[in-house]
């Protein structure tokens, strides 16, 4: 058989089971799990399809939510979102790694971000956390659409994230204040085989609970930590701009979205960017940086 026809072949399996996968168009994916916080996801994929209309394709990844709640989650969305309903066979060689230290998958919690590892691969990809919502263009996005931008990474904006890691902590370095909250990828780029690695050095204590405890947020932190040090010439690390974490107040079933432009060099937040309200809302938690 001639290396074509294998590739034909290959394809054709994998269009079988996720169509959505192939090509290489640039993809936004959250995930969302059973947390009490759908209006806040519904909101972001709302707000990023009318930001990017159809210069991007959308995908929401998601764990322990019915049919009829992730049609309510995607209402609002300007664009078609493809809706993936996760399972350990989605990233069959973390799985195992969590079933091995006691983790079932009912409890894999933060770690089903990572399900399955790229919804696209060879795409330039975003991967965001359910309550991460974008409020601007940021200016590299044409780079990261045509697939010759860098990865990129959050940041957490507190001084105290002594626990943001868990037995992980050791392995990261605290000055990055690394947050994985969005994360954008070049095409083509594993990281599985490094979180992998990680996990091997210093295995998952058994009993392990992905809900409760922060060990996925130290080994992808410490990940990223690693290429920033050692893959610069590669990968050339920047910090994202223009994200943040919206507060919900709630307005005639309508949520208002209060957002900043945080500096990268003095923490200074100018607010809000929208609502018709002029007094400034009080930053709570996770924020991004701008470079």
């Amino acid at each position: 058989m001639s290396r074509a026809s294998e590739l034909a072949q290959l394809d054709i399996a994998r269009a079988a089971s996720r169509p959505f996968s192939l090509g290489t168009r640039p993809v936004i994916r959250w995930i969302k799990g059973d947390g009490r916080d759908d209006e806040v996801t519904r909101s972001a994929i709302a707000q990023a399809t009318r930001i990017f209309g159809d210069r991007v394709d959308y995908c929401m990844c998601s764990a322990g939510i019915s049919a009829a709640r992730a049609r309510a989650i995607l209402a609002w969305s300007d664009q078609p979102v493809e809706w993936w309903p996760l399972s350990p066979e989605d990233n069959p060689q973390l799985a195992n790694v969590l079933m091995a230290a006691g983790c079932s998958s009912d409890a894999f919690g933060y770690w089903w971000k990572w399900f399955p590892e790229r919804v696209r691969p060879a795409a330039p990809e975003w991967i965001l956390d359910g309550d991460m919502v974008i409020t601007g263009k940021p200016s590299w996005f044409d780079e990261w659409c045509s697939g010759t931008d860098r990865l990129r990474v959050s940041q957490y904006d507190s001084g105290d994230i002594d626990g943001s890691y868990g037995e992980y902590h050791d392995f990261v370095n605290f000055k990055k204040k690394l947050y994985s909250g969005l994360v954008s990828l070049p095409p083509n780029l594993s990281y599985l085989p490094y979180v992998l690695e990680i996990l091997a050095i210093k295995p998952l204590a058994l009993g392990h609970d992905g809900r409760a405890n922060m060990s996925e947020q130290g080994i992808i932190a410490s990940l990223l930590g690693y290429w920033t040090r050692n893959l610069s010439r590669l990968l050339n690390f920047r910090l994202l701009e223009l994200m943040m974490k919206i507060s919900i107040t709630g307005r005639k079933g309508r949520p208002r979205m209060f957002g900043g432009i945080i500096s990268a060099t003095r923490f200074a937040v100018r607010m809000p960017i929208s609502d018709a309200s002029r007094q400034k809302a009080p930053f709570t938690g996770k924020r991004t940086i701008l470079h």
